[in-house]
């Protein structure tokens, strides 16, 4: 395979799996913490 396809391919994978695990982090973070907290900490 050309160097492009697998730079691309890995970029993608690599977002998807930065994107669920921000996905998962934020639902987390929501369900534990109540919203005044997570705005007070910004």
């Amino acid at each position: 395979m050309p160097k492009i396809t697998l730079l691309l391919l890995a970029t993608t994978v690599a977002m998807g799996i930065t994107g669920a695990a921000f996905c998962v982090g934020v639902t987390y973070a929501f369900t534990q913490l109540p919203i005044e907290q997570i705005l007070s900490s910004l």
